[in-house]
């Protein structure tokens, strides 16, 4: 049971298949353009005559340029009105191009552009020296933390007795030891490093 479409439609029957638009006028066939006249021949490359170009003097035509006149821009302007003759070089009413020559706004950005560069490069060594002092403080701070632990410990090796020794009398000392062996190393390197600093 069919439920959409307009009711009764003729269905299309087998033999019009692929026969929709066989009535509709066909376009007329696109005759081919013939050119009338032939084309001139490809010079030949063994005949060098005809491939000689001929060379262009860009320093002559560049200096017969400087030798003339600029027509585009009137010598002087002369105004009506008042009867008076004024030369549009310095008046304003033509741009000026200075070639060759920096322009005033650009020397004022280099210079502060410097200054600028200069400040920034002072603040840096600044920096640096103060972070260079903080180091060598705390590395002074450092061996001298080292040297109170190691002279705490040396007593302590000093005070432990020799004559009457034990298992934890023994293992007491080499345990002081081995902890002189260490703080000795450490002050070696925090000496070598403020030496580098310095």
């Amino acid at each position: 049971m069919r439920s959409m479409g307009p009711i009764k439609v003729p269905k299309a029957s087998p033999q019009n298949y692929l026969k929709k638009h066989r009535m509709q006028p066909k376009p007329p066939k696109e005759e081919r353009h013939v050119c009338p006249e032939r084309k001139p021949a490809i010079p030949d490359s063994r005949n060098k005559l005809l491939l000689i170009r001929k060379k262009f003097d860009y320093v002559a035509a560049a200096i017969a340029e400087t030798r003339v006149p600029d027509r585009t821009r009137p010598q002087a302007i002369a105004d009506f009105h008042v009867g008076h003759e004024y030369f549009p070089k310095n008046s304003g009413l033509f741009p000026q191009y200075d070639y060759g020559k920096v322009p005033t706004y650009m020397h004022k950005r280099a210079t502060e552009e410097r200054s600028g560069l200069e400040d920034r490069c002072s603040q840096l060594q600044q920096e640096k020296q103060e972070e260079i002092r903080r180091r060598l403080q705390k590395q002074q701070e450092a061996l001298l933390g080292l040297r109170k632990i190691w002279y705490q410990i040396a007593s302590e090796t000093s005070s432990v007795p020799t004559i009457m020794e034990n298992r934890l009398i023994r293992s007491h000392r080499q345990c002081l030891e081995e902890k002189l062996l260490w703080l000795e190393k450490n002050i070696e390197y925090t000496q070598k490093c403020l030496e580098k600093w310095k």
